[in-house]
């Protein structure tokens, strides 16, 4: 790849990151509660302990995976920047506590990857509107309910599905033979909530109609079989 290449790449990746304080903020306004209530929620459900986070490093846009941990707070870097927006003061307080006086280097953001964090919330009671999981303007939605819908149930699971080849693949536009297969088995399995046969086809044929996704091959492929990749 070009350097060019190289640096769109990189900057995609980021886009599709979402810090803790961010994401807090935006269920703050959805739910019309404040940031530190909506950190609570999270906290109360899980998030910590579910949803995989990633240190995000300033000039480079490369993600450390966080490991989770086996004990009562799970992420410790998420738990702690939840705790962070629930007590600011003690951040403000935290490089003089520490003895930090001399000058150094910013610390990574901890990040999650935006649908999968979106997608916790409205598994576990929170909704939001179809453009906000679009990555556009946040629309009012209390935490309780899901009435974005059935269109916003199938764009969680479009989201869901990208997350997860994102995750598996580096280049989603040039999926190998056999992936979509191994994928449906994969998402159909630890998500049979979101992820059916037929769902998982639709939201497949959306992505790869829209241009999001390909196969690598994929109309010699069709030629010479009857099988369906798309």
């Amino acid at each position: 790849m070009s350097i060019k290449d190289d640096l769109e790449h990189a900057q995609s990746e980021a886009d599709a990151l979402v810090t803790v304080e961010e994401a807090v903020d935006e269920l703050a306004r959805v739910a019309r509660i404040t940031s530190a209530q909506a950190a609570h929620w999270l906290v109360l459900k899980g998030v910590h302990q579910q949803v995989p986070a990633y240190h995000l490093y300033p000039l480079g846009y490369a993600k450390e995976k966080l490991p989770l941990t086996h004990d009562r707070k799970g992420y410790q870097a998420v738990y702690d920047a939840l705790f962070g927006v629930v007590n600011p003061s003690i951040l403000s307080l935290a490089p003089i506590l520490m003895g930090v006086l001399s000058e150094k280097r910013p610390d990574p953001e901890v990040t999650w990857v935006r649908s999968e964090i979106q997608a916790f919330i409205v598994q576990n009671g929170g909704a939001y509107a179809e453009a906000e999981m679009d990555g556009g303007e946040v629309s009012a939605r209390g935490v309780a309910g899901t009435s974005n819908g059935d269109s916003g149930i199938k764009q969680v699971r479009k989201d869901k599905l990208l997350a997860g080849l994102r995750a598996t693949y580096d280049d989603i536009m040039n999926i190998p033979v056999g992936g979509k297969a191994t994928t449906k088995s994969t998402l159909c399995d630890s998500d049979p909530q979101t992820f059916t046969d037929s769902t998982f086809d639709a939201a497949w044929k959306e992505l790869s109609v829209s241009g999001v996704i390909a196969i690598v091959g994929k109309e010699a492929y069709a030629k010479g079989s009857s099988s369906s990749t798309s």
